[in-house]
């Protein structure tokens, strides 16, 4: 490895890879997950009267915590169960932890930061406050999710 592709590599940094939708991806940085999980449907306690991307509450490692249907939470189509399993992303700011259901998990990808381009007028103006940017991976647009304004936006809409 040249010492330039050895600087491009301590350059980048890892995002998990994931579908919102079935024509929908995203990365989320690693360094704002606390872990990625599939759990059984039913370990989700629904909350009545609460906004309809709240699926309800999960007790993860004696730690109570919202999970939200990410892409509806966003204003992509609902995730639709067809089975029993749910993909969760669990992201941690400060002192308040998520879960956010996912479509399907893909796996870690790597790209630089600085690679990330403005996502105005590439994806609806309603995704905006929710994104760091977008890239072109593989040929595909990714949306560079931002965790913090995700956490954000739902406790505000909670409380």
């Amino acid at each position: 490895m040249n010492s330039s592709a050895r600087e491009q590599k301590y350059q980048s940094a890892s995002y998990l890879r994931l579908h919102l939708t079935a024509t929908t991806q995203g990365v989320i940085p690693t360094n704002q997950l606390q872990e990625v999980v599939i759990i059984e449907s039913d370990r989700l306690t629904p909350i009545p009267n609460m906004p309809p991307w709240i699926m309800g509450l999960l007790n993860q490692r004696s730690r109570i915590f919202w999970v939200i249907d990410l892409p509806h939470f966003l204003g992509l189509a609902p995730i639709h169960s067809e089975g029993d399993n749910y993909n969760l992303a669990i992201v941690r700011i400060e002192e308040k932890a998520v879960g956010l259901r996912l479509d399907t998990v893909e796996g870690i990808i790597r790209f630089a930061p600085e690679n990330i381009q403005s996502p105005v007028g590439v994806v609806p103006s309603a995704l905006e406050p929710y994104l760091s940017g977008c890239i072109l991976y593989a040929e595909e647009i990714l949306l560079v999710l931002e965790a913090a304004a995700i956490v954000q936006g739902a406790t505000n809409q909670l409380f």
